[in-house]
This record gives structure tokens, sequence and C-alpha cells, in this order.
């Protein structure tokens, strides 16, 4: 995403907790000749001020890696121009919980309830709520429910170092239909949560 933004001509600042990823997201950047700030910055530990105010912050599944994830969002709106905007997107339905949360270090998956609240808390005011990728539910619950294992990323990689399980042909209906998704004006019922949040006043 940084990359992206970045190709794109935006003025992005990233942070990320683990201090290898940063390193190796910088020099994938110089790499490329583009420009961002990369930084080793765990959120929620009242230092992103340093950085000055945004006016759009991405945290993209984020915030489920953090135990105090009220504090988290707190130290983004207190990073946030007051016009500006916060999307956030966090692993949904607490009842796809398994493996592959845990081995990714989640405290949780969120339902609306909860995502409303912490950001409440958080003073922040949801502008729109949905929910995306219901296709993946399915594919959650026959891996961790029946099965008992984790979803292997393979699955899903499109990298071109690493061998996809998953069919061109796949995933480019995948994408199609991420894509109608995006664009129809009534949300999936299930899926992943999306969330777009401004400082309240």
């Amino acid at each position: 995403m940084t990359r992206e933004l970045a190709r794109r001509g935006h003025d992005v600042t990233a942070v990320d907790a683990d201090g290898e990823l940063a390193r190796f997201a910088r020099g994938v950047i110089a790499g490329e000749g583009l420009r961002a700030e990369i930084h080793h910055v765990p959120l929620g530990e009242g230092r992103l001020g340093q950085f000055g105010e945004f006016d759009c912050i991405l945290c993209l599944d984020v915030i489920e890696h953090i135990e105090d994830d009220a504090a988290a969002l707190e130290e983004l709106r207190g990073v946030l121009r007051p016009d500006g905007a916060l999307l956030l997107v966090v692993p949904a339905m607490p009842s796809l919980y398994g493996k592959r949360d845990e081995a990714l270090g989640h405290y949780r998956r969120y339902d609306r309830r909860m995502l409303l609240d912490v950001c409440h808390r958080s003073r922040l005011r949801v502008q729109e709520l949905r929910s995306w990728n219901a296709l993946g539910v399915p594919f959650y619950f026959v891996y961790e429910r029946l099965l008992g294992r984790p979803i292997d990323d393979g699955l899903r990689s499109t990298s071109p170092g690493r061998a996809s399980r998953m069919s061109a042909v796949t995933r480019r209906a995948l994408a199609f239909w991420l894509q109608l998704e995006g664009r129809s004006p009534v949300a999936p019922p299930v899926g992943l949560s999306l969330a777009v949040c401004r400082r309240d006043t």
C-alpha cells in the first residue's frame, strides 16, 4: 500500500511495529526510486505525534494485533486533522477466530457492535461501516472450524516469487467479485469490516 500510494504521488508516512519489515519497506521504496517516510514505530505508545497531522490515515488489519485497541485508535485520532478521515479495516466475525488468528497474533475479531464501540470510546465518529469479501467466509469456516487448520496464505498469494495454489482463473474471478462488492450500493451481510471514521467535534 505504501508503494502504491507513493507511485500515485501522495505524501506518504508509514509506520510499522516490526523494525525488520520497516527496513525491508525502505529498501523496496528506494529501489524503485519512490519517496515515502517509513518508520519503526509501534502504534499505541504515543509516539505518532512527532510526524505531525494527516489528512488521511489507513489502518489496515492493525488494531486486532494490539491489546488496548482503544488506546491505539485514540492515538490515531490525535494525529488526524479535524477534516481528515481514518480508513479502518479489521478481521470480522468473532465466530471465525481460529488457528490463523492465533498464529498472526490477533487478540480478537470484531463484530459490528465491537467496532462501533471501540471507535466511540476513542472519540471517533463512524461515517460508514460495511462488510466485504463475503466469499472468504466459507473458506475460513471450512478450514478453521471443520478442518481445524489455519488457512494457507499460499492460496491467495500472487507474488512472483511464490508459487500460488490458486489458479489464475480463480484469482481473476475473485478480483471481479471484489470489484462488484466495492461498487455495489448494498454491502454483503458478512465479510471483513471496513469503517470510515471522522474525528468527533
